[in-house]
């Protein structure tokens, strides 16, 4: 079992990019509160400039947690791959 502690600033409608106090697992959470995007799409959209390891090792880290999902399940190596919220992280409490 993984448990993520959030900030309670992640419900919060500040930019990501501005907010650096939330971890890097917070600020892909947020990000894709907002809709289905690629990882060089989150990178951006957090203030990243390219995909850094620890940005592909958070995002596998929240897909085991079945935090997010693969848009394509079937090919999780597909160019066209972008991610989503699952039921599950749409359901979480900010714990302070």
């Amino acid at each position: 079992m993984v448990e993520l502690l959030l900030h309670p600033g992640f419900i919060k409608d500040k930019e990501p990019e501005l907010r650096p106090e939330l971890p890097l697992q917070g600020r892909i959470l947020y990000v894709l509160r907002n809709g289905e995007f690629s990882k060089s799409a989150i990178a951006e959209k957090i203030g990243h400039k390219t995909v850094s390891g620890e940005l592909n090792k958070q995002v596998r880290n929240l897909i085991k947690a079945g935090l997010i999902e693969y848009t394509i399940p079937k090919n999780p190596n597909s160019p066209r791959q972008k991610y989503r919220l699952t039921s599950k992280s749409q359901n979480i409490e900010t714990k302070k």
